[in-house]
């Protein structure tokens, strides 16, 4: 396998594993009404995201930037 098919694969695996832990984190803070989420995590996923950290799948709680400087807006 060479290189570019490697970073895309981790690419690929770690967005995934964000989208998942997001989901899980999502489910996590409802006040509740609604069944549980059912999904969890491995060990493996678990270590990559304690070594990734948590804003990797929680956020920062910044805005990001436009290149010009200016705060951008989610709905534009």
């Amino acid at each position: 396998m060479d290189v570019d098919k490697w970073q895309k694969s981790w690419s690929d695996y770690k967005l995934n594993l964000k989208k998942r832990a997001a989901e899980i984190e999502r489910s996590r803070n409802l006040t509740g009404g609604g069944p549980a989420c059912s999904k969890t995590l491995n060990d493996f996923e678990l270590k990559i995201l304690e070594i990734l950290g948590e804003s990797f799948f929680k956020g920062t709680g910044t805005q990001e930037l436009a290149s010009t400087g200016r705060h951008v807006s989610a709905s534009t």
